[in-house]
């Protein structure tokens, strides 16, 4: 279903994501946030990520795997 966003909607999710990680990285460095998105991603039926602005594999970018390790 790649048209249930706007053109200009497809690609904000994944900053919107970045944001509060990057907060969270200053007052609560040990926060559990980052794994907790990464199940629910895991764990949610199969969704359209790459039309979401979200890599594959984006939990394998440095970013990211810093806070799943």
């Amino acid at each position: 279903m790649d048209d249930a966003l706007p053109e200009r909607a497809r690609k904000r999710i994944y900053p919107v994501l970045v944001s509060p990680q990057s907060v969270l990285d200053t007052i609560s460095p040990r926060t559990g946030w980052s794994r907790r998105l990464h199940g629910l991603l895991s764990e949610r039926p199969a969704m359209n990520l790459a039309g979401m602005g979200v890599a594959g594999r984006w939990d394998d970018d440095p970013f990211w795997s810093r806070h799943l390790g």
